[in-house]
């Protein structure tokens, strides 16, 4: 390992090295603090959001060390970017490697990260390679932009450094398309004989896989340590098929000259699973592809007994007096592979509205609500027996509108609800539905003058910060619930998750690691902070 560059900011002369720009509508201070190091550090430049009326764009505020000399990021070297950082409260960034001038690139896709903060000192690092040299740079740019006002974050110890990567023979790339010939068969019992199958796509014609041709793999468990090698000869160029034996727990195969690995999940079969630790699955988003059934039924090999999904709303109910409950996106089916699997549903009623319901140009929400209870109605009608709850609208917070019209909409969902419901089937509402865990209080004051937790049943929340801030941001909505009388009303976390870098749409095993512990984190803290459902998305 080879530094590139670094900064410890040991002596006030250094702010001038940490740069920061901003549009007219901030106010931005910075400073060099020594109050509240870490041992090791020799110095802290202190950043605090004074101002802020642009936080919708997050390049309206950014800072970066501008070093004495040019920094160069070379093509094919691989480089590790960290820093230790705090916040005065939690707040997440977007964090890059860039240039330093227009036009305005990184040198790979994965020279980004997203950050998150709490009040304790915290390590940030990640790699990349670069796919492309860059002969100045600023490393890093942070995007302060939506970095709320009244926010302080100190920085420290920024460095990049260059990582010996040992070179290997690199195997001939596959051109073909791998896949799994039923999704749900990566789930196995242990210690039991199983059989994976793969399906061979030959892409655009050209021949990726042969007949004859050796195919290589090695299969690693969790911590990257080999459990076994082999290969299979290929007599059919549509698929093949792998026999494997493995002890419990979570395994990747990957093949020579494929680019991303298979996941193997090797456990004892769950059928009576808690169902507070549940998914959202958005299936209902995309159109049949010939996979969903095996996904559903991967679903419940998992055991996972409660799914969240989506409605498309404007294709259920495309004409005042139509309604076509199976699409292009099999509404109908996926109904039927849900009740087979076992697997409770509760579903989103989606912003995509139907062109006939009267809007207001560029709003979120209808205008004519009894068009909308008429439309709800025949919906309930049809499916309301398969719904263990419903959630109207969703993020209300990121809409373009007054958040009074979602209350609107909320009240005219239940009116629909009770007006149509089956005797004795109760269908909860839920509501909120915000897109943060620490939503600004203007939204929750709107909500209350509305009464918004009158015509709900369940109040809802989404979370792709890190698993420290539970607690607090449990203790923020349960407050307002206090606050409002409705104490005892339960809380579900709708959303969450920890993303890896972008560029890949699987991660590498590290990264996949540490998407999975946060996602766990907040579960644990979830449940025992007295959530009612938590689905990671």
């Amino acid at each position: 390992m080879k530094t590139v560059s670094e900064f410890t900011f040991s002596s006030p002369q250094d702010i001038e090295n940490f740069r920061v720009i901003k549009d007219k509508a901030t106010i931005v201070e910075k400073e060099f603090d020594t109050s509240s190091m870490q041992k090791g550090m020799k110095g802290t430049i202190k950043i605090t959001v004074k101002q802020n009326e642009n936080s919708e764009n997050p390049f309206s505020i950014q800072s970066f060390v501008k070093p004495d000399e040019e920094i160069k990021i070379i093509k094919g070297n691989t480089y590790e970017m960290a820093f230790y950082a705090r916040a005065s409260s939690p707040v997440a960034f977007l964090v890059q490697v860039m240039t330093d001038d227009s036009p305005w690139e990184m040198p790979a896709k994965n020279a980004r990260y997203n950050c998150s903060l709490l009040q304790d000192w915290k390590k940030i690092s990640y790699t990349f390679t670069a796919d492309k040299t860059i002969e100045k740079a600023r490393i890093p740019c942070f995007i302060l932009g939506q970095v709320p006002a009244g926010t302080s974050i100190w920085f420290s110890s920024i460095k990049l450094d260059t990582i010996k990567i040992e070179k290997k023979d690199i195997p001939k790339k596959i051109e073909a398309k791998l896949s799994l010939f039923d999704m749900s068969d990566s789930i196995i019992n242990p210690l039991t004989p199983s059989i994976l199958r793969w399906v061979i796509k030959n892409t655009n014609n050209i021949p990726g896989i042969e007949n004859g041709t050796l195919l290589s793999y090695e299969i690693n468990d969790y911590n990257g340590n080999n459990i076994t090698k082999g290969s299979v000869k290929i007599t059919n160029t549509s698929y093949f098929e792998i026999p494997v034996k493995l002890p419990q727990g979570y395994f990747e195969i990957a093949f020579s000259g494929y680019e991303y690995p298979f996941g193997i999940c090797s456990y004892p079969l769950r059928e009576n699973s808690d169902p507070f630790f549940s998914i959202a699955t958005h299936l209902l988003m995309k159109k049949y592809d010939g996979k969903k059934e095996a996904a559903i039924k991967f679903l419940n090999k998992s055991g996972l007994r409660r799914i969240r999904d989506q409605y498309v709303f404007k294709f259920i109910n495309p004409d005042e007096n139509k309604y076509d409950f199976d699409t292009d996106y099999q509404f109908e089916k996926l109904h039927t592979w849900y009740n087979e699997n076992n697997i409770e549903t509760f579903f989103v009623f989606h912003t995509m509205k139907p062109q006939w319901i009267e809007t207001q140009p560029g709003d979120q929400y209808p205008l004519n609500f009894i068009q909308c209870q008429n439309s709800w109605s025949g919906i309930i009608k049809h499916w309301n027996t398969n719904w263990c709850a419903i959630e109207v609208w969703n993020e209300p917070d990121l809409k373009k509108a007054p958040l009074d019209g979602y209350v609107a909409l909320v009240k005219a969902f239940r009116y629909a609800l009770e007006k149509s419901k089956t005797p004795g089937n109760k269908v909860p509402i839920i509501g909120g539905i915000f897109s943060t865990p620490f939503v600004e209080k203007k939204f929750l004051e709107i909500c209350e003058r509305n009464h918004l937790l009158d015509y709900i049943d369940i109040f809802s929340y989404h979370t792709y910060f890190y698993a420290e801030t539970i607690e607090e941001s449990v203790d923020y909505y349960r407050s307002w619930l206090k606050k409002n009388n409705k104490t005892s009303m339960p809380i579900w976390i709708t959303e969450s998750g920890r993303s890896w870098p972008v560029g890949r749409i699987r991660p590498t095993m590290s990264q996949g690691q540490v998407s999975a512990l946060d996602i766990t984190m907040k579960a644990v803290e979830s449940k025992a902070c007295g959530i009612a459902g938590y689905y990671p998305f």
